[in-house]
């Protein structure tokens, strides 16, 4: 394969959510005096997103289905051995959750900048693509990442949500290359490899949490510097 673009998802890919996201988790359940660790909400989570066909559930709020998230909430705890409290009470939480996500910024995680660079100095088109509705090209304004990408994506610009195919063909007709030249990386298995490859993309899934330590269906990177390693060792 010889890459002529590479595609990122946003949140725990390329920016982590500050404050972080385990912080409002755990805060949020403690408060409702259900004390568990980041370990445990990392192993919840990954567990729920595998039951679920729909794997993580996106967006919360008044017209959204709640029987949705509250049995993501109720896999979650049940799996960590947590008492599951009522509707009422989960419905309080994950309102709150989604609540302080809707406040928080984003940072960059370290090895994106000098990645970025490289990979431009090697005239590989660089997109982004998340399930944001909006506000994401001024968010990588912000954290000086725009100059290094040739465009960013949302879902609200696409009419599609990852994993629906509708969104990764719009973003490989802006990148202006075939899907077998192009690259996409992300952090969720249902939702970022699986929309990925009924496109044709090479999917690449980063770990930066460990939540998938026996994955082995596609390449798995920890770091974006072994993305580097990876486009080197192409023929």
């Amino acid at each position: 394969m010889n890459t002529k673009a590479v595609l990122f998802d946003w949140v725990d890919t390329l920016a982590r959510i500050v404050p972080d996201w385990s912080e409002i988790w755990l805060g949020t359940l403690s408060a409702a005096g259900i004390e568990l660790t980041r370990k445990d909400i990392v192993h919840g989570i990954r567990t729920a997103e595998l039951q679920l066909p729909e794997g993580r559930p996106m967006k919360w709020g008044d017209s959204a289905e709640k029987d949705i998230f509250i049995r993501y909430m109720q896999i979650i705890l049940e799996e960590v051995g947590a008492v599951v409290p009522g509707r009422d009470v989960l419905i309080s939480i994950i309102s709150k959750i989604y609540e302080l996500f809707s406040k928080c910024t984003y940072e960059l995680f370290d090895d994106v900048t000098p990645v970025m660079k490289k990979l431009k100095s090697r005239d590989v088109i660089l997109g982004v693509i998340s399930n944001m509705h909006g506000g994401l090209q001024t968010v990588c304004h912000r954290l000086k990442l725009a100059s290094y990408l040739d465009f960013t994506l949302t879902s609200g610009e696409a009419g599609a949500n990852k994993p629906e195919p509708a969104i990764f063909l719009e973003a490989i007709k802006r990148a202006g290359t075939n899907s077998s030249e192009t690259i996409y990386i992300g952090d969720q298995y249902e939702i970022d490899i699986l929309g990925a490859e009924k496109v044709g993309l090479t999917p690449v899934l980063i770990d930066r949490y460990d939540r998938y330590s026996d994955f082995h269906k596609c390449p798995v990177i920890h770091s974006l510097h072994e993305l580097e390693v990876l486009i080197s060792n192409e023929p």
